[in-house]
């Protein structure tokens, strides 16, 4: 059975239960061969988002299919196009996009939340404060912040957040991944041994059409693209570069009209540094060539 874009250390279940896609446990399902339901965590945000994303000629291709909108009791679900169904024995990874990872809003947000301090504490001990102990607890911008500091998102404005192999299990913790040299390092873990020049030049290609449908997409001038993933897939012959999760693709702030994604962020302007991700994200695949 194929997995749907599932993180290495999920599982397909077979009586059709939601399952966890990079670290977000429980929150897609097969609906079909061809497609998948998703849960819909942000109200109705990603909703809206592939609405008004499958309305843009140069967006559209950008991203799974959207098929509907629907609801499983009080569940709201959408349909999407399972993009595992073009790939025999796929090769997965996912990368989160851009310099930051929190919504605006959330700068001004001092909501203390125990969980976060637990995930800090967990992956980063050094990083918590007297006061932070203290507490036992921290709020979502310190998390996000911490994480973006202590990954790649800060200098390369992507990180990876999860890799699956057809073959084997990455014997590193993606989370830890800091710098470049570690980041080629999965890449080629990613790449599975596929010495095929064309298979990777290929794959380059790919991103840098999605790079430039996004620069020429009225949906991504308009709208800040926060925690979404560039999803590479590719099974040894055929590979495929997709954007996924818009729970938080949301509209730029008022008073900005276009966003140009490149742009350093200071609080207001709405940037997110997406396509500089996308840069960075090319310029060391093409290392391999």
């Amino acid at each position: 059975m194929k997995p749907n874009l599932i993180s290495e250390e999920s599982e397909n279940d077979e009586k059709g239960d939601f399952i966890q896609i990079s670290g977000h446990k429980g929150i897609c399902k097969s609906a079909s061969s061809k497609t998948i339901y998703k849960k819909l965590k942000n109200g109705n945000n990603e909703n809206y988002a592939y609405l008004k994303a499958m309305e843009d000629e140069y967006a559209r291709v950008c991203i799974p299919r959207f098929f509907r909108a629907l609801k499983d009791g009080d569940q709201a679900l959408i349909e999407l196009e399972n993009l595992m169904q073009y790939f025999k024995s796929p090769n997965i990874m996912d990368i989160k996009l851009g310099c930051r990872t929190f919504e605006e809003n959330e700068v001004q947000s001092t909501v203390l939340r125990e969980d976060l301090y637990d995930k800090m504490l967990k992956l980063y001990p050094d990083c918590c404060s007297e006061e932070e102990k203290r507490e036992k607890a921290v709020t979502k911008l310190r998390y996000m912040q911490v994480r973006e500091k202590m990954s790649t998102t800060s200098k390369l404005s992507f990180r990876i957040e999860a890799v699956h192999s057809s073959t084997a299990k990455y014997s590193q913790d993606v989370k830890k991944i800091t710098n470049s040299v570690q980041v080629l390092d999965c890449f080629k873990f990613f790449l599975n041994k596929a010495h095929d020049k064309r298979l990777l030049e290929t794959l380059v290609e790919r991103i840098k059409q999605l790079r430039c449908n996004i620069e020429n997409s009225e949906f991504f001038q308009t709208h800040q693209i926060i925690g979404s993933s560039l999803l590479l897939i590719h099974d040894g012959s055929n590979c495929g570069a997709w954007i996924i999760d818009l729970a938080h693709a949301i509209p730029a702030p008022d008073g900005i009209q276009r966003l140009n994604h490149r742009s350093d962020w200071k609080f207001g302007n709405g940037e997110d540094g997406i396509l500089t991700g996308l840069d960075n994200i090319i310029r060391l695949f093409r290392s391999f060539l």
